[in-house]
């Protein structure tokens, strides 16, 4: 639970990642207020199966997004969405093996444009969730919907091999998001993995690229799966050397730094939780 991972970092977590398929009947109001009263916003990552890319620009998916639009009106609190995310790889049944960027863009932006247009529209932050550019995943650009679409950027990536540092998972995608537009820039979803064999050292140096970067934080993937290096155990609970170094990396990372222009004076972040993931930070700048 969230309350529980915020225990265990002892620290609040300020985002909570929620998986919803599309189609999905009505949203858990229940989790969604239950996170908002710990003081997270959760952001609702929204799966798009059954339909593919194409339809939905083309509206055929429009009966659910109004009632999902009514839903999130409902609430009375802010959320934010993640449409499709790690569309650039080939994993998900919406990635590029499926899908052609120009499909994904278009149905991106029938989605936003529906959605600004209802009375959900101003509780509505958009997050683009792209992967990393790791191993044989291609360059996210093709499928940027354009900076008009967009408040802030995730980036997906996972230390996993021993070679795997914050610049090979990051630092190509960051700099080629940073040629497209301004809009901030998050860890959208990471864990350091005990394959790495140095899970401690590694969780240091993604605090620090944090830093050297100037990004908004991190969403740590807290859950125990069992499915090899790249289905592991990321829950920090069940690893107490590194959730005891994840809590220190925390601890330093919150103390006050330079003044940063296109953030403001902020100290360095962290976000988080586990029903997927989750986000530690003094606050979210667009909401």
């Amino acid at each position: 639970s969230l309350s529980a991972f915020d225990q265990a970092v002892k620290h609040k977590a300020t985002l909570r990642i929620m998986f919803l398929r599309w189609g999905t009947p009505t949203l858990p109001v229940r989790t969604l207020t239950q996170t908002a009263a710990l003081g997270a916003q959760t952001v609702i990552e929204i799966q798009p199966v059954h339909l593919n890319m194409a339809q939905i620009a083309a509206g055929s998916g429009d009966a659910w997004l109004e009632t999902f639009a009514q839903e999130v009106a409902a609430l009375g609190f802010p959320v934010t969405v993640s449409f499709g995310p790690e569309m650039n790889g080939q994993w998900y049944p919406w990635g590029f093996a499926h899908n052609k960027p120009a499909d994904f863009v278009a149905a991106w932006q029938h989605i936003h444009n529906l959605l600004a247009g209802t009375t959900a529209g101003p509780s509505i932050t958009w997050l683009w969730q792209p992967s990393a550019i790791h191993f044989s995943t291609p360059s996210p650009l093709p499928w940027w919907p354009g900076s008009a679409y967009v408040d802030e950027v995730g980036l997906d990536g996972y230390y996993v091999l021993p070679n795997d540092t914050f610049n090979v998972i990051f630092a190509n995608t960051i700099k080629l998001v940073r040629s497209l537009t301004n809009k901030p820039i998050l860890v959208g979803e990471t864990a350091v993995g005990a394959t790495t064999g140095h899970q401690v050292a590694d969780l240091k140096d993604l605090f620090n690229g944090i830093r050297a970067y100037h990004l908004m934080g991190l969403v740590w993937f807290n859950i125990a799966q069992d499915g090899g290096k790249y289905h592991q155990d990321w829950r920090l609970q069940d690893h107490p050397v590194a959730l005891r170094a994840f809590i220190a990396d925390l601890n330093v990372a919150e103390q006050p730094v330079r003044h940063w222009p296109e953030l403001g004076s902020w100290p360095i972040p962290l976000r988080a939780t586990s029903t997927a993931t989750a986000m530690i930070w003094p606050g979210h700048p667009t909401s």
